[in-house]
């Protein structure tokens, strides 16, 4: 079964599917793209395409006696406020994608059901897209890829091995460019990691216990001391080749020095998160209990 939950700013998760809430009807796989290009005679010629900030519609429907389905609607409307409110969005988990969203709507409405209530509800998601987190990590002192050990049957007064290297096959599926976090830990000097040709490296020394965490996203690089402090690093990126050049799609090979280690996390987008049984079914249905985590 497919999982869905809301998860407020606040830190408050409610199990959409669950015996106390559950939804009817989301429609979670509708999008669209916008073209955009020159006008001509006859239609359009296409120069690119854009996205609009998403909706989505949604009955929750609320079980069990009055006054607990008065409590559950009063916290749920308590988070949808609280988001809004300071401006930082819940989250809307379906298996494994997430969007960021507001809920902008809310209409409550009677039944002549003496056990369950019915919320209509309008989510907005600033930015349309669902995200899959994809993470591995990549420890220091790594055996290179394919490598070819000599081992003799008879000894030399010199051993032969391979240098000191890291380097890693990631198979992936996504074939489309992602936007990523990179933790890079140390100690290391001006660590110098490649991504299918690509250099990802900044020229800053991170001490045993400090880390630096690249995000494309936002474009910025910080260092974390060993206090806790974070030092703002974007100046001493490697500027001839963009640190925050996206990851590409598809298989990618990457190599680094092998003297340290490093987190990558890639963010793959879809216009609708991926699907599963429940994508052609309703959506009611039990499930855990409700999660209201205070």
């Amino acid at each position: 079964m497919i999982v869905l939950k809301y998860i407020a700013s606040s830190g408050n998760v409610y199990d959409l599917k669950s015996k106390e809430i559950k939804t009817k009807t989301a429609n979670f796989h509708t999008w669209g793209w916008n073209p955009v290009g020159v006008e001509l005679k006859y239609g359009l010629r296409i120069t690119d395409f854009s996205k609009d900030a998403a909706e989505y519609s949604t009955t929750l429907i609320l079980e069990g006696s009055y006054f607990d389905r008065k409590d559950l609607l009063d916290s749920l409307h308590e988070d949808f406020e609280y988001d809004i409110r300071n401006k930082t969005p819940g989250r809307i988990i379906w298996g494994e994608c997430y969007i960021d969203c507001y809920i902008t709507e809310s209409d409550t409405k009677p039944t002549d059901k003496l056990s369950w209530t019915e919320n209509e509800v309008n989510i907005y998601a600033p930015y349309p897209f669902w995200i899959r987190e994809e993470k591995k990590s990549f420890t220091e002192s790594a055996e290179p890829l394919f490598a070819q050990f000599l081992d003799f049957d008879f000894d030399f007064d010199y051993d032969y091995t391979p240098p000191t290297a890291g380097a890693s096959l990631w198979v992936r599926d996504f074939p489309f460019a992602s936007e990523f976090q990179m933790i890079v830990y140390g100690p290391v000097a001006s660590p110098h990691i490649l991504i299918n040709g690509h250099v990802y490296e900044f020229y800053d020394t991170l001490l045993s216990g400090e880390y630096a965490i690249i995000d494309s996203r936002s474009n910025t690089i910080k260092k974390i001391t060993t206090s806790g402090t974070e030092v703002n690093i974007f100046d001493k990126r490697n500027k001839d080749e963009s640190i925050f050049e996206e990851i590409p799609g598809g298989t990618l090979t990457i190599n680094w020095s092998g003297s340290f280690g490093f987190d990558l996390t890639i963010f793959e987008e879809r216009s609708e998160p991926h699907g599963g049984d429940d994508r052609y079914a309703g959506l009611t249905g039990n499930g855990a209990q409700l999660m209201v985590e205070r």
